[in-house]
């Protein structure tokens, strides 16, 4: 795109904020700008039951925190616009021939398929922005659905919130996040879940071959987390920090539009940032589990296809690990000088 590529990261000075995203809360950020700028946001939001996700578009700020979070199931590419039916890339092409300022985000092949649809269709993208972000793909929504649906039963209650990157002890482990209509709440380590179990090995077949990968970025900024900051750079946050790398004039414009006052964003080397972000170079390997697993998930459902694809007894071990590394890190959270 003849644009040197660029790294930045940050962070929202806005504590409750920041500890409503993922990251450093880069995408907020980006979206208030657009909207307060008089335009629209194309973002993911949950369906009311958590069970799926699916394209919407938002246009007050007061609807940011509906699309903020992480989505890690594919989602549903068809809304409704004035009353019809549409695409994604027909909702997108409808906005922009109506002369609406458009930021889009999504995932790479999301994006690279937006820009497609406008270059096919001769649609002018002048006042289209484009925000990918850094991905290893998606896991299915059944995996999202059974999980949650085993705790409702568990707990007799539905989900009313419920997040997979909720910021338990700051921006890592990740944890996820179920309150319940019941007032009850559930906690425990993403990658100690069964749901992270799947979500590391479960996606579609295009997601081990991505050709959205490296230069092959279509968007004009890749967000992502900005891992391999040290905790004692001066610009760490333990909520989080944004890395955004940012590939054509259009990002750095959007960049530029960024409030200080809200988001505290500074240069970044961009070898270390990219370095320590591989997923934005590479696409994830195909686990030689993932037909056995897709067969007992389909024939036992989540939990007892994570079960048996571990191994009850290595399954058990983790699950009591993980619940006495989680007292020791409460403990030091309560404690925080005790020896």
């Amino acid at each position: 795109m003849g644009f040197p590529l660029k790294a930045y990261q940050g962070y929202l000075r806005d504590e409750n904020n920041l500890r409503k995203s993922s990251s450093g809360g880069a995408a907020r950020e980006l979206c208030e700008s657009v909207i307060s700028s008089g335009g629209i946001v194309f973002g993911v939001k949950y369906s009311e039951d958590f069970y799926s996700a699916n394209y919407c578009v938002i246009d007050s700020v007061e609807q940011v925190d509906s699309i903020i979070g992480s989505k890690y199931i594919h989602v549903n590419k068809k809304l409704e616009i004035d009353g019809k039916e549409l695409t994604v890339n027909e909702a997108v092409g409808h906005f922009l021939m109506l002369g609406r300022l458009v930021l889009f985000i999504g995932l790479g092949c999301e994006v690279a398929s937006v820009r497609k649809y406008c270059e096919k269709n001769n649609i002018n993208m002048e006042l289209l922005y484009l925000v990918d972000l850094i991905c290893q793909g998606p896991t299915f929504p059944e995996v999202q659905r059974m999980y949650i649906q085993r705790l409702e039963k568990k707990y007799k209650s539905k989900a009313i919130e419920f997040s997979v990157r909720y910021k338990t002890y700051g921006w890592t482990p990740p944890h996820i996040r179920i309150s319940f209509q019941n007032g009850r709440q559930y906690d425990e380590s993403f990658y100690g879940s069964d749901y992270g179990y799947a979500f590391g090995i479960f996606s579609k077949e295009a997601c081990f071959n991505c050709p959205c990968k490296g230069e092959e970025h279509q968007a004009d900024i890749t967000l992502g987390d900005y891992w391999g900051i040290n905790r004692k750079d001066e610009n760490y946050n333990e909520l989080g920090v944004s890395l955004l790398l940012v590939k054509t004039s259009k990002g750095q414009k959007l960049l530029d539009c960024i409030e200080e006052t809200r988001f505290r964003l500074e240069e970044a080397e961009l070898e270390r940032a990219i370095g320590n972000n591989p997923m934005y170079s590479v696409s994830r390997k195909r686990p030689k589990e993932l037909d056995g697993f897709r067969k007992k998930l389909e024939e036992r459902g989540l939990h007892e296809a994570v079960v048996s694809q571990m191994g009850y007894l290595k399954y058990y071990r983790n699950r009591i690990y993980r619940k006495i590394n989680k007292l020791t890190q409460l403990s030091q959270q309560t404690f925080p000088n005790k020896a």
